[in-house]
């Protein structure tokens, strides 16, 4: 679940979305995403309280908005 986020933009247009999230369990994580839809969704709606889903990608944590 997310605790808080932000998005840094490159050149005007988001680029990064970072979130810092919890787990089911209470752990708290911090997790990345380059995917222009996310970034943009973060941007026209808060992701605070909403679930993520995450993965690796080589050595950093990934994540999509879920449903």
């Amino acid at each position: 679940t997310v605790l808080t986020w932000t998005v840094v933009e490159k050149r005007d247009k988001p680029s990064l979305g970072i979130v810092l999230a919890t787990t089911d369990e209470g752990a708290r994580f911090y997790a990345t995403s380059s995917d222009p839809a996310t970034t943009a969704g973060m941007n026209e709606e808060s992701p605070i309280g909403r679930r993520i889903t995450t993965f690796r990608d080589d050595q950093y944590l990934r994540f999509s908005l879920a449903g």
